[in-house]
């Protein structure tokens, strides 16, 4: 028997037939038979389903979009501290002092493009506050004629020691002191006479005795003349040749072990210099470009005022205590005279605990020194890199030595970077450095150390070492 629709299904097909035959689901009214009037009641409840549940969504349309904007109103401040510090730590980026302390010393060495966290500490005082510890932990301080920087803000005041307190009081009233790892120091000062000059230096050697009873940090990196570093480190240097030398600024960095580092208030030497305030392990050390000093008669003779330079003999016999506890050095300069590299030698086997000495006595890949025709003029640089490469004959011999009367036992030059220099090392040191074998580059070990390669390194062969790859 036929099935016959209900009324109200009736006035439903009736008011939707057209859209329902256009899809074939409905026929034509007139000679059904049973069967297409049942396919014509099943699709037309499943179209009635289907329009129920589309008014039942739209019905929920408002409440999701509400939903939806309380969501938009949740703010990076409403995530736990935890996690908040867990997605700065991605912007962290490697210090631009560490990045250029093996470039020519400039001034803007802490100077750097990215400036992610500083923005980022901008947007809310909640998030600065999480900030300023990452902030600081690199800090930098700087003096300018009397006045005492701190960031890009200076702060003139008459006496250096109260900029160096004002400093202080900064890191102290938002509890960073513990949080300084990384300390940078500039000197830019140009002393007008002899009585400025000496005033200044008075002011540079007690500044260790204000800041080490507050601040332990990993590092220290002090950027300035010459004559104002080494004093700041209580050193002497020979001054006599430096109007034929453009070296305006040297850098020096030291570094302690994390692990070993001291606490604050407590001094390796009751003396409290720089040198002997920490137990240093590490220690760099820049002086720029010699080019200069190659325009003058007889420049060969001239003394580099360096604070690794000439000085007696009976001196070098007794290094400063703080020279007793390094196990690492790197020196970079620029085309240094052979004379003022075996200087720099001499100073090496002098530190018995040395276990790694690294080296960079021309330009690096990335200097444009050569392209700058004011610093090159009236400049032979035949006479530059052979002065180089009698500087690697002394190296080879030096560290020949150092292993086996010390602890040497890893070299590195970083000018084998040069490609069309690395014959030129190898060949150096393929009579001299028996019983030292290449790994990595520019590094070499002492064969018997022990040390093993890491993963992905290995020990280069000869005929690597003979032709310098």
């Amino acid at each position: 028997m036929a099935l016959n629709p209900l009324p109200a299904e009736l006035d439903y097909l009736s008011n939707h037939e057209n859209r329902l035959s256009t899809v074939g689901l409905v026929r034509p009214v007139s000679g059904q038979n049973e069967k297409s009037d049942c396919i014509t009641f099943r699709d037309a409840r499943r179209e009635n389903s289907l329009k129920e549940n589309e008014l039942s969504y739209q019905a929920q349309i408002p409440q999701r979009a509400e939903k939806y904007r309380s969501f938009s109103k949740a703010k990076l401040e409403d995530l736990p501290n935890e996690l908040l510090d867990h997605i700065i730590s991605f912007l962290n980026t490697e210090p631009p002092s560490v990045r250029k302390i093996k470039d020519e010393p400039s001034l803007d060495l802490t100077v750097s493009k990215t400036k992610d966290l500083k923005h980022l500490s901008l947007t809310s005082q909640i998030i600065r506050k999480l900030l300023l510890p990452r902030l600081f932990r690199c800090s930098r301080v700087k003096t300018i004629c009397n006045g005492f920087c701190v960031g890009d803000s200076v702060i003139s005041v008459p006496f250096f020691l109260d900029n160096v307190e004002s400093f202080l009081s900064f890191l102290r009233s938002n509890n960073l002191l513990g949080y300084v790892k990384s300390l940078v120091v500039y000197i830019n000062e140009t002393p007008t006479d002899t009585l400025q000059e000496q005033s200044t230096l008075r002011k540079t050697r007690v500044i260790w005795r204000h800041i080490f009873p507050h601040l332990n940090p990993h590092s220290i990196t002090i950027v300035g003349p010459p004559v104002y570093l080494a004093r700041l480190i209580s050193c002497e240097i020979s001054t006599c040749d430096a109007w034929a030398f453009d070296m305006p600024l040297h850098i020096l960095r030291l570094e302690q072990p994390a692990g070993r580092s001291m606490a604050p208030g407590t001094t390796h030497n009751k003396a409290a210099g720089l040198l002997d305030a920490r137990p240093w392990t590490h220690m760099s050390l820049d002086e720029g470009s010699s080019l200069k000093a190659y325009r003058s008669y007889e420049y060969y003779l001239k003394i580099t005022p360096s604070l690794l330079g000439t000085r007696p003999r009976e001196c070098i016999s007794e290094p400063l205590l703080a020279m007793t506890s390094l196990t690492c050095l790197h020196y970079t300069a620029v085309f240094p005279f052979y004379s003022h590299t075996d200087d720099v030698l001499q100073y090496a086997k002098a530190m018995p605990a040395l276990e790694k000495l690294s080296m960079q006595l021309a330009p690096s890949v990335h200097s444009d020194i050569f392209s700058d025709r004011a610093r090159t003029a009236l400049v032979n640089l035949e006479d530059s890199w052979m002065e180089v490469e009698m500087g690697y004959s002394l190296i080879g011999h030096a560290v020949m030595e150092m292993g086996e009367k010390g602890k040497l036992t890893e070299f590195e030059t970083l000018d084998y970077e040069i490609r069309d220099f690395r014959w030129t090392i190898a060949s150096k040191f393929r009579d001299t450095m028996k019983g030292w074998k290449r790994y990595g580059g520019g590094r070499w070990r002492k064969v018997g150390s022990l040390w093993f390669p890491r993963l992905g390194e290995e020990w280069d062969s000869d005929e690597l070492l003979d032709w310098g790859d």
